[in-house]
C-alpha cells in the first residue's frame, strides 16, 4: 500500500501527524509502545523527555507506564519507570 509506505518512510524521521490524535496521545501512545517493547530504552528516554517538554504532564507517563505492567508485563512497565525517572530528574 502506497500511503502506509509514506507512513513508514515519514516515521523514519520523527513524529507522525496524525488528525485522529492529538499531540498529547501521540506522544503516550509511543510511550506506551516503547515501554512494552523493551529494546529501545535510549528512545523512550527521548521520547518521555520530549512529551514532558511537549505538555505532558509526569503523572500521565507514569499513568501509561503503570498501565504497561497490565499489559506488557511487570518487566517492562519497571524498566519503563525506571527509565522515565532518570529522565524527570535531568529535566
Amino acid at each position: 500500500d502506497i500511503a502506509l509506505a509514506a507512513v513508514g518512510q515519514r516515521a523514519a524521521s520523527g513524529p507522525v501527524p496524525s488528525g485522529a490524535l492529538d499531540p498529547r496521545r501521540r506522544w503516550l501512545v509511543q510511550v506506551a509502545l516503547l515501554t512494552a517493547v523493551r529494546n529501545q530504552p535510549d528512545v523512550l528516554a527521548r521520547v518521555v523527555a520530549d512529551a514532558v517538554g511537549g505538555g505532558v504532564p509526569r503523572a500521565d507517563i507514569v499513568g501509561v507506564m503503570e498501565q504497561m505492567a497490565v499489559y506488557a508485563g511487570f518487566p517492562a512497565a519497571l524498566n519503563g519507570l525506571g527509565i522515565a525517572r532518570r529522565v524527570f530528574a535531568d529535566l
